[in-house]
């Protein structure tokens, strides 16, 4: 299987780094599509008639899927709630990169464990039910940053990074409508990511 892993596009609260509440029905800031992301971004997606399009149920993820593949004929954007963003409603309006890990993990109940069960469930569940019900061999999937961060490092050999880490782009920066290329296929797995802009640079 390969899986294409799109962050969704920005919101206001990504640029202030604070969750807020009903964060999961906020709007993107724009429902045009970017000039340039199809030259830098989408010409490594596939793009067919009748394509399915995953996304987390978080209606910027919607918005995303529908402004970037809304013209794909028959396109069908379909939610799961594999691809929602981990649980970090907790943080209040407190910013992620204000706060120590300790305070973190006070108000925010997502462990490794959390995540490791998560990508299993993606790579190896979901992926593997594409292929075997539908003969699906590609599959193209709009979500969120933590979650798309996760993923890499579970693919690259850190699985076992603290969901702090994770939240604070640890090792592997990934910004609004980005790219992250996964192929899991036996014998061969590797991860490619693609870059859009550069993310945004929290004080």
């Amino acid at each position: 299987m390969i899986f294409y892993f799109i962050r969704h596009a920005p919101t206001a609260a990504n640029f202030t780094g604070s969750m807020v509440n009903g964060y999961d029905n906020a709007d993107i800031v724009s429902m045009e599509k970017p000039a340039d992301w199809e030259e830098r971004i989408g010409k490594f997606v596939p793009r067919y008639p009748g394509m399915p399009i995953f996304c987390s149920p978080a209606k910027r993820c919607r918005q995303t899927a529908q402004m970037l593949f809304g013209d794909v004929e028959n396109v069908e954007i379909i939610e799961n709630d594999l691809f929602r963003e981990f649980d970090c409603a907790g943080l209040g309006s407190r910013k992620f990169w204000e706060i120590d890990e300790a305070e973190f993990n006070a108000c925010v109940n997502v462990t490794n464990t959390d995540m490791i069960n998560r990508a299993m469930e993606i790579l190896h569940g979901f992926g593997r039910q594409l292929e075997r019900d539908f003969g699906m061999h590609r599959c193209v999937v709009v979500s969120h940053g933590m979650l798309i961060r996760y993923l890499y490092h579970f693919m690259t050999g850190n699985m076992d990074i603290t969901p702090f880490d994770v939240i604070r782009s640890k090792g592997f920066k990934f910004a609004n409508l980005d790219l992250l290329q996964i192929v899991d296929e036996p014998g061969y797995k590797c991860v490619r990511d693609y870059h859009f802009k550069p993310p945004v640079e929290h004080k």
